[in-house]
């Protein structure tokens, strides 16, 4: 609609035969702006597949209730064919799910699992910046040969998702126990810092996400003394490894 290209028509609304319309402004204000449903509908209609390219069977991350599997599972439309009667789970140090007897549109379903919409991608879409190396979804599953690799925390939901299907689980438990060791803990937890102490050890897996100077350390500290087992710690930072370094000296 600026002035100079649309003067040679190189910047104006057309019609079906790609003709100038003769009242450029009359013709944009006749235009209906859509709602979002109605934009939703024709991405679900123009784009069946969604942007998950081979996670094609699973639900939209933007779903109502993303966390409810059976939801997810139904419109998938999975059915209890594509399962078999019984699969074999191995939990070490990710999830392994044995694919033998499993439809490449379950073996989706369960991989979805894993994916998520990559936020810097878009941020940086939305800023009109170079997407270039930045994927547009995240996918954290491995495949081999024989198994489906998952991270340990989404055990749950996969055993939702063929409990669902009536799939019988054998659970292979492959974990390591480490080393005992004798330690105790000298400080002592704030009330907010007892609560998620008490919360974390309730589980196996877990993650605590909190504000800078809560205190997130001194509750790795507080759990490595419960649990008194051997423990890895991984930081990005020098300066938190020395912190790490102090908070557990006595």
């Amino acid at each position: 609609m600026q002035k100079y290209p649309r003067k040679h028509d190189n910047s104006v609304f057309v019609d079906g035969n790609f003709n100038a319309h003769p009242d450029q402004w009359r013709f944009l204000s006749q235009i209906r702006k859509y709602t979002l449903p109605e934009v939703e509908q024709f991405i679900r209609k123009l784009s069946p597949t969604n942007d998950l390219g081979e996670l094609q069977y699973a639900s939209d991350a933007d779903d109502e209730k993303p966390w409810d599997t059976k939801k997810h599972v139904a419109k998938s439309k999975l059915a209890k064919s594509d399962f078999p009667d019984s699969i074999k789970i191995v939990y070490a140090n990710m999830l392994y799910i044995e694919k033998t007897g499993i439809k490449s549109s379950a073996l989706n379903s369960l991989k979805r699992l894993a994916a998520f919409r990559n936020p810097e991608f878009y941020k940086a879409q939305a800023m009109r910046i170079f997407t270039h190396n930045k994927p547009r979804i995240i996918d954290c599953s491995h495949e081999t040969e024989k198994y489906m690799c998952l991270s340990r925390g989404l055990y749950e939901k996969t055993c939702d998702i063929l409990n669902g299907f009536d799939v019988a689980i054998k659970h292979i438990d492959e974990t390591n126990n480490g080393k005992p060791i004798n330690v105790a803990f000298a400080g002592q937890l704030r009330g907010e810092q007892q609560q998620a102490s008490d919360a974390l050890l309730a589980h196996n897996n877990g993650i605590l996400s909190a504000t800078t100077a809560f205190g997130k350390t001194v509750i790795g500290a507080h759990l490595i003394a419960s649990r008194k087992v051997n423990t890895l710690v991984l930081v990005h930072r020098t300066s938190l490894l020395h912190q790490w370094i102090s908070r557990l000296q006595v």
